[in-house]
């Protein structure tokens, strides 16, 4: 019955040991193992779905996501997520990157490098109205070597960014949100 019971969901896991994607004669992943694992809790009406140790991993990347959507009313979607990443090597992060977008970066080349990344947000779609709690972001940058242009030579031992949303924001037009409501980004470098 659709009671609104509330059931937790074993781990689910799902595995593709090689997989490619292609979009029309682009290739876009080739040979990649995928896995996923989570843990859930969700109610007969899926009004409520939480996901704990929840993780997908494409190759040696990493991604953990917990957290809670619901959908209290018909109008109204909630969200409260968190996500992080491994530790990611900056050169296999790039060789990653299919062919048709790598030529449209610039002259990247990467010696050494590692890259991780973290996001929470709390959040909401009402009415067709985005209203942002709370939402921040950071990059990690360790051992960064490389060159751009083959002319400028990049180092960082250690280099943090962090992007967050100050206080509530609503609004129905996500040019506004881009542009009215991110912090500035904070940038640390440490030698």
């Amino acid at each position: 019955t659709f009671d609104g019971t509330e059931y937790h969901l074993t781990p689910a896991n799902i595995t593709l040991s090689s997989g490619s994607f292609s979009m029309g004669k682009e290739q876009l992943l080739k040979d990649a193992a995928l896995a996923v694992a989570a843990e859930l809790t969700a109610d007969t009406t899926f009004s409520r779905i939480a996901v704990n140790q929840g993780s997908v991993k494409l190759n040696q990347f990493d991604i953990n996501l917990e957290g809670t959507v619901s959908r209290p009313d018909s109008t109204t979607l909630d969200a409260d997520l968190a996500l992080s990443t491994n530790r990611w090597n900056l050169k296999e992060v790039l060789a990653f990157v299919p062919k048709a977008y790598r030529k449209k970066l610039p002259n990247i080349r990467i010696n050494d490098g590692a890259l991780q990344f973290d996001a929470k947000a709390n959040a909401g779609l009402h009415n067709g109205k985005l209203a942002i709690n709370t939402a921040n972001a950071g990059v990690t940058l360790d051992r960064l070597n490389g060159r751009l242009n083959d002319s400028i030579a990049v180092v960082a031992p250690k280099l943090t960014a962090n992007v967050a949303i100050p206080a509530k924001k609503t609004t129905s037009q996500f040019k506004e949100f881009a542009q009215g409501t991110l912090k500035a980004p904070s940038l640390a470098v440490e030698i």
